[in-house]
């Protein structure tokens, strides 16, 4: 069945893992072993006493995983690169990596298709499988974990005990485990926030405000002093990544949690209009590049470089650091979310969940359970967090005060035309993504070479709750309310940010307010908003 449905799907093009498409995903498959909590042939057994075991052991595994550019650019396969061969010397099992270069649904919808699927898939399946983890379990994609962590799992059980902030975030409202996931440390959570040029800041002689005022002051007086804009992102991130949405509590996710436990669906909220209007206002100021609507990612770094730009918001590696070392001419000095009254503090960052969502399942066609278990646990051991994260000791990283760091190697005296990421992806697993296992405290700091991009770290990190107040949940959605959803999300998007973006720019005035809102209930924002709110409800009670 599973196969029959996945093949539907890829020929028809009509169910977009990523959200693309709205129309309704075909009916859910019946389950191929019992309910969620009985055990599935291959996945689990009935003596789940653990076994002694020591690495390294002895086998062979096919691990199906989307391609990662930091390797496609200098490697035909993660199989050829030094990390592989780290991780066969130090586990002992052979992995062939399918590295699918084609990047498409269509091509994962083969592949879960086929004959036979291979013993190891990466995916995010809690943002991007519609209907998450328990819907690739009931679609015959992957099998039930919980029994096969307890009987080959020692070093993930361990972890999960420890940290039961993970378990509930993998775990359904049944507490069943389909995935292992990528985990990130609290220090590599925070990888997206704001900046300033900290060069024109200084001759200004202004510190940095700490309200939305105090930035729209300080925004006009850099206007009058330098001619130049004084705020420019890329136009996708304007609506809900940018300091000011922030400020007004519009996260980067459709819902967020109100005070009382309840879900908000944002773009129709009474804050998300507020924060539209403080938008519009500013724009008709010249505060904002009057080439938001349009403008790229490259542009608004090419602005920045250029003196054109005096702030603006980007990821920290790719965006902020790589602005500050394009040149030496000036700095940059990163800020966190301001309030809208003074004294207090805001509550809303860009701050990733531990679990973002990535992770490694075992398909039903894996003929050794035990031997993919044992791969997959290995990276939650302590000497498989280090070569998850920093390749080999010796080679590629050496302790220093109890510390990992990066070999001058790795970091700075890099093969010609490669660039960091390239280096430290060709020698480590949790640089590329999808995959399974711990980002340790020290692994994000390692990447960053500027002051400032160390310090940003923290700094984004510095509002209420660390930003985690009101962000919304890993919820899980039943079948029949994933599909009501992928009916339901894409439509209320798209609407959403045309019309926001027009209020912005000034095309739609607010007086058409009610209009909008009245588009987006008939779309079914007030469907969805009950949706999230069951789903909301059963995560709580896990």
């Amino acid at each position: 069945m599973k196969r029959i449905v996945a093949l539907l799907l890829a020929v028809m093009m009509c169910v977009s893992l990523f959200a693309g498409c709205g129309s309704q995903p075909a009916e859910t498959p019946t389950k191929p072993q019992g309910e969620n909590n009985a055990p599935q042939e291959g996945g689990t057994q009935e003596d789940t006493t653990p076994a002694e075991f020591s690495y390294p052991t002895t086998g062979s595994l096919s691990f199906w995983q989307w391609p990662n550019g930091n390797i496609t650019a200098n490697y035909p396969s993660f199989e050829n690169t030094p990390a592989a061969g780290y991780a066969e010397e130090a586990i002992g099992i052979k992995v062939d990596y399918i590295d699918d270069h084609s990047n498409t649904d269509e091509a994962f919808q083969l592949m879960i298709a086929s004959e036979k699927m291979p013993d190891l898939v990466a995916h995010n399946w809690l943002s991007l499988y519609p209907g998450g983890p328990t819907a690739a379990y009931e679609d015959g994609v992957c099998i039930r974990l919980n029994d096969v962590i307890d009987q080959y799992m020692p070093n993930f059980k361990a972890f999960l005990e420890s940290r039961p902030d993970v378990k509930k975030m993998i775990a359904d409202d049944e507490g069943n485990i389909y995935f292992v996931p990528s985990v990130g440390a609290d220090s590599s959570l925070y990888t997206f926030g704001s900046y300033v040029r900290a060069d024109m800041l200084e001759e200004l002689g202004e510190e940095i405000p700490t309200t939305i005022d105090g930035w729209h002051d300080l925004f006009v007086k850099v206007k009058e002093t330098y001619g130049i804009t004084p705020y420019s992102l890329h136009n996708g991130w304007l609506l809900n990544m940018s300091f000011i949405s922030y400020a007004y509590g519009v996260g980067d996710t459709d819902y967020i949690v109100d005070d009382n436990g309840k879900a908000v669906y944002n773009r129709t909220s009474d804050h998300y209009k507020e924060f539209l209007m403080t938008l519009n206002q500013w724009y008709n100021e010249g505060l904002i590049d009057a080439d938001i609507a349009t403008i790229s990612v490259n542009d608004v770094m090419a602005k920045v470089i250029n003196g054109e730009v005096f702030a603006s918001s980007a990821w920290l590696g790719s965006g902020m650091q790589a602005v500050e070392t394009a040149s030496e001419d000036f700095e940059v000095q990163a800020f966190a979310t301001p309030s809208l009254k003074e004294g207090e503090k805001a509550e809303f960052t860009y701050g990733n969940w531990a679990v973002y969502g990535q992770g490694v399942v075992i398909t039903p066609d894996c003929e050794n359970v035990e031997t993919a278990a044992r791969w997959l646990d290995y990276f939650f051991s302590p000497e498989g967090i280090l070569l998850y994260n920093y390749g080999k000791e010796g080679t590629d990283f050496t302790m220093v005060d109890g510390a990992p760091v990066f070999a001058d190697s790795i970091l700075y005296n890099l093969p010609e035309g490669w660039t960091q990421s390239q280096s430290i992806g060709a020698i480590n697993f949790a640089t590329n993504g999808y995959t399974a296992g711990y980002k340790d405290e020290w692994y994000y700091p390692q990447h960053m070479v500027t002051q400032s991009a160390k310090d940003a770290l923290s700094i984004w990190a510095d509002v209420e709750g660390g930003g985690f107040l009101h962000k919304w949940p890993n919820v899980s959605y039943t079948a029949d309310e994933a599909a009501e959803m992928a009916r339901y999300s894409t439509n209320l998007s798209t609407t959403a940010n045309e019309w926001g973006m027009n209020f912005v720019i000034g095309a739609v005035s607010f007086d058409q307010w009610d209009a909008y809102i009245a588009e987006m209930e008939a779309m079914g924002a007030n469907e969805a908003l009950a949706i999230n709110q069951a789903a909301l409800d059963r995560y709580n009670n896990r």
